[in-house]
């Protein structure tokens, strides 16, 4: 293999809380080996890659940086947001596009190139054109007026003509197959008219002086949000028409939701796996993050940012992990949460936090609920029952499911913020003090009088940090009320 240059990705991105660089930087140099191998036999020049991930791992964060990257470098890139044109019927109008507002300003100095665009775009008018479908078009109405107009004769007629209509229409069907043929062909030739331009203008890049940089970099996104319909004419098109040396394509999709979206189309015994391997050549899975690189990336995805009117135990400074990340983190640890419903578990935070935009807030109790609801709705209901809550029974219930009593170092903070020394909590330590404040009462929501935001009970607290300036902060909601807060939020979907 030639020697690829060096990787024009960045080693790191601002904002990338899940290491997404530094799988931009391994395909780049990937990608760039392939088009620079000397035996083209593997890969023919072009490639198709499908970038797979999960909805909400990073995908369009990482095509935007790489993007950004690679048009630094010099290398012509186009990004088509396949979700953004599923209105169009015609997925190939939408994508040529994008195709030409991305290459002509990037053209204009190569002479050649910009030569070699203009036949690229005549050619792919007559694709259009060529390839509107048969059946939508004029062929199929000459036919339903022809067939109409010797049936409407017919209901008319005698017998004797009947044979003179079934000639009539034969005639009409075999023409119709003439012109079926004729548009096949000139759908072929403008097909191959289209790739040998396009070819004629990546050997026009790859001869400049300009400094410009080749393979042709494509990215497609969000092609699993769309129509399967669609979809699936934008991958026929890609195969058929980009198949050229030096073009290479970088499809981000959710693949098994692709595939379920395809199988809608085709039947639950359609093997759409096998039948989306006929489009890519080799599939790359991002990396999953871990529970602490997920909850930095929710929560700058969320803007749910340290207040001083948030009290959790996990506090550390500044040069360390931010305490609220590390509450969510340490939670999904021990409930072993998805990432998936970490997600959704952060998207219902920040709407109970856009509710409770001033008052104190107990946030590690609040996750604790949001993931109990996420795994336990019982559970959930036990606290939140109108009978009395028995803390003893709920917290061996609890263990029954859930490994909740793994200790975690946890710093005792004073009410001056200051870090005294560390203790070993659990998460069962951790909401102890709220389990045993409700059971005290004989009503759960007796306990909404606003009497919990006193110093007396936030001193039980001992290994919480106090939320500074409380003097100003309002209790709107109880922390015994959050166990509603936290069914409401979840009617959200």
């Amino acid at each position: 293999m030639a020697q690829a240059a060096e990787s024009p990705i960045q080693e790191k991105w601002d904002g990338d809380h899940l290491d997404r660089a530094s799988s931009a930087r391994f395909l780049t140099t990937y990608l760039n080996g392939i088009y620079h191998e000397e035996n083209k036999d593997a890969y023919a020049g072009h490639f198709v890659l499908n970038l797979n991930a999960s909805w909400g791992h990073g995908k369009s964060f990482l095509i935007e940086k790489w993007v950004e990257d690679l048009r630094n470098a010099n290398y012509p890139v186009v990004k088509f947001d396949a979700w953004a044109n599923d209105f169009s019927k015609d997925p190939l109008l939408g994508f040529l596009s994008e195709l030409y507002a991305a290459l002509d300003p990037w053209l204009k100095d190569i002479a050649p190139a910009k030569a070699a665009m203009r036949n690229v775009k005549k050619s792919a008018s007559k694709v259009i054109s060529a390839s509107v479908g048969l059946f939508a078009g004029g062929a199929a109405a000459a036919l339903t007026e022809v067939s109409l107009n010797a049936l409407t004769g017919a209901l008319g007629a005698s017998d004797s003509t009947t044979d003179a209509v079934a000639s009539k229409v034969a005639d009409s069907a075999g023409k119709l197959a003439d012109r079926a043929l004729k548009e096949h062909r000139e759908t072929k030739k403008a097909i191959s008219d289209f790739r040998k331009h396009l070819e004629t203008l990546i050997k026009a890049i790859e001869g400049n002086n300009k400094g410009k940089r080749l393979p042709l970099y494509i990215f497609v996104d969000e092609l699993d949000r769309c129509r399967p319909t669609y979809a699936i004419e934008l991958l026929e098109n890609i195969k058929h028409l980009f198949g050229v040396k030096g073009v290479f394509f970088i499809v981000a999709t959710n693949k098994e939701q692709l595939c379920h979206s395809i199988g809608a189309v085709y039947g639950s015994g359609f093997d759409a796996a096998t039948y989306l391997g006929r489009f890519f050549d080799q599939e790359y899975t991002l990396p999953e993050p871990n529970n602490r690189q997920y909850a930095k990336f929710l929560f700058d995805k969320y803007q749910i940012k340290d207040e001083d009117r948030f009290i959790t135990p996990l506090h550390l400074d500044e040069k360390h992990f931010p305490h609220l990340q590390a509450t969510f983190a340490a939670f999904s640890d021990a409930f072993k949460l998805s990432l998936r419903d970490q997600g959704q578990t952060a998207h219902r935070l920040k709407a109970i936090l856009s509710v409770c935009t001033s008052e104190i807030v107990y946030f590690d109790y609040l996750v604790f609920l949001l993931m109990l609801k996420k795994k336990s709705e019982p559970l959930l209901n036990q606290i939140s029952s109108q009978t009395r809550f028995d803390s003893n029974k709920f917290k061996e219930d609890l263990s029954k499911i859930f490994n909740l009593h793994i200790p975690m170092k946890v710093p005792l903070v004073s009410q001056w913020n200051g870090v005294m020394r560390e203790s070993e909590h659990s998460i069962v330590d951790l909401v102890d003090k709220y389990l045993q404040k409700i059971s005290k009462t004989k009503w759960a929501y007796i306990s909404a009088s606003r009497g919990d935001n006193d110093e007396n009970f936030r001193t039980e607290l001992a290994f919480l940090r106090e939320a500074k300036s409380t003097s100003s902060r309002v209790e709107l909601f109880s922390f015994a009320e959050y166990p509603n807060l936290v069914n409401q939020v979840g009617q959200l979907t």
